[in-house]
């Protein structure tokens, strides 16, 4: 008897996403808020009204093993009134975060974080993307996970290690974006993982990489400004994936300008691809 193909391991994801279609987090979440005492800019939201949570974003379905980069960021961004102008049922949420990068309007322009991440995403394979080429690859070669699945115009500026931590710890919808998370890692064999912000970074060394740590990497153009470039390693049963990680590319006066990390970190990781 001929042996039957293992099924695609976003399968399990789809299993747990489809659960979450029947469970009310408009209570959930008010109840979360209430909680733990986030309002106004940092009060946790559903990326749409009536919808799960946004577990992923890219063609999970379609990725090919060490043949795509995962990004691990901090949260979803509260999408401006009007961004998204669907009209559609929350049972078409899988094929819309599935395709969302196929359209650059749908992209957050003011962080500039889905055009930076593609920048990184191709240096990791070695290669420059024309504008042309950005939409195709973020969705076929890039998979983005968040720390946070709930959508907020900004994060909570409790601290990590007395509130945040703690409310990862003990929330249903941080278990379920863990698990994707770990799925993602053990079983999609992504051949580059992207670590972005300060909490994408701790519960990925938390959960995936215990040995993460940072190196100083100053800019040639400016001495006196460094940041931090954190260095690990994925090691699942059968797969390897280096990790790469960076605090938010926002301004600091102590830190180059964010495009200009960019830059930098595009020439670590050309050279970190140029070994494998």
């Amino acid at each position: 008897m001929p042996r039957l193909a293992a099924p695609h391991w976003s399968e399990r994801v789809r299993a747990l996403h489809d659960w979450s279609l029947r469970y009310d987090w408009e209570t959930h979440l008010c109840d979360l808020n209430e909680k733990w005492g986030l309002e106004g800019d940092y009060r946790l939201s559903l990326p749409m009204k009536d919808w799960p949570p946004a577990w992923f974003n890219g063609d999970i379905a379609s990725l090919e093993a060490d043949n795509w980069i995962l990004v691990v960021s901090l949260n979803p961004a509260l999408a401006r009134e009007g961004h998204y102008d669907l009209g559609k049922d929350k049972a078409e949420a899988w094929t819309f975060w599935s395709s969302h990068n196929l359209d650059e309007g749908n992209w957050n322009t003011n962080s500039g974080f889905f055009p930076r991440m593609t920048r990184l995403a191709s240096a990791a394979f070695g290669t420059t993307l024309s504008f042309a080429e950005r939409p195709t690859f973020a969705t076929r070669n890039m998979l983005f996970l968040e720390f946070c699945p709930y959508a907020s115009r900004s994060f909570t500026k409790k601290k990590w290690d007395t509130t945040v931590q703690r409310l990862a710890d003990s929330d249903i919808g941080f278990a379920i974006n863990r698990q994707i998370r770990h799925l993602a890692m053990l079983h999609g064999n992504p051949r580059f993982i992207l670590l972005h912000g300060d909490a994408a970074i701790k519960d990925v060394k938390d959960h995936q990489c215990p040995e993460l740590t940072p190196e100083y990497v100053m800019d040639p153009q400016d001495p006196s400004r460094r940041f931090d470039v954190w260095f690990g390693e994925y090691i699942g049963f059968e797969h390897r994936a280096p990790i790469v990680g960076v605090k938010f590319l926002r301004n600091n006066q102590h830190m180059p300008p964010p495009d200009r990390r960019v830059e930098l970190l595009e020439e670590i990781l050309r050279r970190m691809a140029g070994r494998s």
